[in-house]
């Protein structure tokens, strides 16, 4: 049996089966809708947003949004966002023009790009690896759970541009590392890789990584032979630091260039959650819901026993060598955000090929408790993670399903300004703007969210224009509720800012400035009827009216597990 496996893993077929394999997993993404900032990309190609700057969010147009609501009042109050990936923006302005609103071809693209991603890891896991164990790499890679989120998110198509050149690139170096023309044809497959988006960078580390371990010649004679891919990639980072691009002042990106110590020091403590979401399977998603320090120490934790496992390969020889360089090389760009299961997709040929480097030593392995290890090592990628990846294809489809049940609650007359008491995510309104623009319904004035997150909240009206709202434990008190929040911004005593319709004053922070105790001013009393309350109930949205002067009123905190409802149909 065991033997007829391997002969199976070992064919020279296994490069299109596990093409055949990715888009069988992939295909029910294709009816699943619209998710999230796939909302955000249609509006803004609606709105004849200027080219190149589909991802681009300046002061000022931040400022708009927020006046409006988009962005929570507590967002901000310096961000500035602007992504190179002028590939990947073409591909969607090409499908606007040729489907329109029609969200089935778009996944179908994508699930057509992860066949071929899966092709080519398998063609370079083959030259690089012994047949059986190139099969058993490839198999691994297409099966991992974390790259069902780039998969069925039409808007993460240009992690799967820069996976899908960025692999081309390097199998055309690793078949004929000496011939100009593949040096020149890699180079050309590089640039298109970076022109795809950020996750470019990753290609640089397998480039980098074979030339310093697998390569022929001196380090110097190995260094020139990528000079062409050297070139390309200085052109690319003039490019990136002349043009301005970057996020900075935003809660899900850091900032290399203006904090680099501080990126780092923040990027080594999410390394654990990188390690076990690409050795293990992906969490990294289910943390950014969780609170600040079990999200760092539980992966640590449940890290430590699959480095056991995995470290010990690196005594074998250069293979692995190389897949562990090439691993962390790719991992060193993603210090520059939050965990995120879409990025993962660069890093993950190196690590498939350091899991399946340590699943080959089984038969070698003298210790029952190694080998026991390595079994569950092996469930978790070839059981689980295949089980877990059609979710990810999903993962976002209920914070969509809760921005349409918002939609659906926004009152029928137009131009009210709806203040949202408190909801599940900080991104709610953003999203629900957004979906409420396009839908092309009665249209509100602004829609704000006074809280968001898990936080309880006491509700006490000061007078006839002014409530007040106490959070416990407080405002943005994890990741996903802040991820649009400058990093630095630590909230004063007595601060007080104008957003839309409201005057907000900060009247207590915790330990760390964030606001605990908020007041907010309006401009008229709060049974106006320009103003449309609602307040979030169980999964829906609600009618709501402020209690009278001096009443208070307790609303429980939200939980994203319990508060998003499931979607009904696809969007």
């Amino acid at each position: 049996m065991l033997e007829r496996v391997g002969s199976w893993l070992g064919s020279s077929r296994m490069p299109l089966v596990c093409g055949l394999v990715a888009v069988l997993l992939s295909i029910p993404s294709v009816d699943s809708g619209l998710q999230t900032d796939d909302h955000l990309l249609l509006h803004a190609l609606d709105f004849d947003t200027p080219r190149f700057a589909l991802w681009r969010v300046t002061p000022e147009r931040f400022a708009r949004l927020q006046a409006r609501g988009s962005f929570a009042w507590w967002s901000g109050p310096d961000v500035d966002v602007s992504f190179l990936r002028p590939l990947g923006e073409l591909s969607h302005r090409l499908d606007r023009v040729l489907f329109g609103d029609d969200p089935v071809p778009m996944h179908l693209e994508n699930v057509l790009l992860y066949g071929l991603i899966a092709w080519l890891a398998a063609l370079v896991f083959r030259e690089l690896l012994p047949a059986r164990l190139a099969g058993l790499a490839a198999l691994i890679f297409v099966l991992n759970d974390a790259h069902g989120h780039s998969v069925g998110w039409i808007s993460g198509r240009n992690t799967l541009l820069a996976a899908l050149f960025g692999l081309a690139a390097v199998l055309t170096l690793v078949r004929a590392p000496r011939a100009f023309g593949a040096r020149l044809l890699s180079a050309l497959l590089l640039a298109l890789s970076l022109a795809s988006g950020e996750a470019g960078t990753a290609t640089l580390a397998y480039l980098a990584a074979y030339a310093l371990v697998l390569s022929e010649g001196s380090p110097g004679e190995r260094l020139r032979a990528l000079w062409m891919h050297g070139a390309v990639a200085l052109i690319w980072l003039v490019t990136y630091v002349g043009g301005d691009y970057g996020a900075r002042g935003v809660g899900a990106y850091r900032d290399f260039a203006a904090a680099p110590l501080q990126t780092l020091a923040h990027g080594l403590l999410d390394l654990p959650a990188w390690l076990f979401s690409q050795l293990g399977v992906s969490m990294v998603g289910a943390l950014l819901a969780a609170p600040d320090v079990p999200a760092r120490v539980l992966p640590a934790v449940l890290v430590l026993p699959l480095l056991v496992l995995v470290l010990p390969v690196l005594r074998e020889d250069r293979r692995s060598h190389f897949f562990a360089l090439a691993f962390g090389l790719a991992l060193l760009p993603l210090f520059t955000t939050v965990p995120q299961d879409r990025t993962l997709l660069g890093a993950s040929l190196a690590g498939c090929g350091l899991v399946a480097c340590a699943l080959g030593r089984f038969s070698h392995s003298a210790s029952r408790l190694r080998r026991g290890g390595l079994v569950v090592l092996a469930a978790l990628h070839l059981m689980l993670s295949p089980l877990l990846f059609p979710m990810a294809l999903t993962s976002m489809s209920r914070l969509t399903a809760g921005a349409h049940a918002l939609v659906a609650a926004l009152p029928d007359a137009p131009g009210r300004n709806v203040i949202l008491v408190t909801s599940p995510v900080e991104l709610m309104s953003l999203f629900g703007v957004s979906i409420a623009l396009r839908a092309g319904g009665p249209e509100p004035a602004s829609l704000h969210q006074l809280h968001a997150g898990h936080s309880a909240l006491t509700v006490v009206r000061i007078d006839d224009r002014t409530l007040e709202l106490t959070a416990t434990p407080g405002y943005a008190n994890r990741r996903i509720e802040r991820l649009f929040t400058s990093p630095g911004w630590a909230a004063r005593v007595g601060e007080a800012r104008r957003v839309g319709p409201l005057r907000v004053t900060v009247r207590e922070v915790d330990a760390h400035g964030w606001p605990t105790r908020v007041r907010f001013a309006f401009g008229e009393a709060l049974e106006s009827k320009r103003y449309a309350w609602r307040v979030w109930q169980g999964q829906r949205v609600e009618p709501w009216m402020p209690p009278a002067v001096g009443q208070r009123v307790e609303l429980p905190g939200l939980s994203l597990a319990t508060a998003l409802p499931r979607p009904e149909r696809p969007d």
